[in-house]
């Protein structure tokens, strides 16, 4: 019982943090001095992960995923 009350406790924290983050991108994708480029990386990154074209496809059961979160972890080094 206690760590469903916990679980819920957080929760309003997640959504905090989830609502920060996603106004720092909106802040970030609408300043002039950064540049296109690095812009473009995450919305094409989500763009892949969503897409049913894969270099390896989501149906092979590790491979797939890996192969997407490859892709995520490229774009947050560059």
């Amino acid at each position: 019982m206690s760590a469903r009350v916990t679980s819920w406790l957080s929760w309003p924290s997640l959504v905090r943090t989830l609502v920060s983050h996603l106004r720092l991108t909106v802040r970030l994708l609408r300043e002039p001095g950064v540049p296109l480029l690095t812009k473009a990386f995450p919305i094409l990154a989500a763009l892949y992960v969503i897409s049913p074209l894969d270099f390896v496809p989501d149906f092979l059961p590790v491979l797939g995923q890996i192969d997407d979160l490859g892709v995520i972890l490229i774009v947050k080094g560059a």
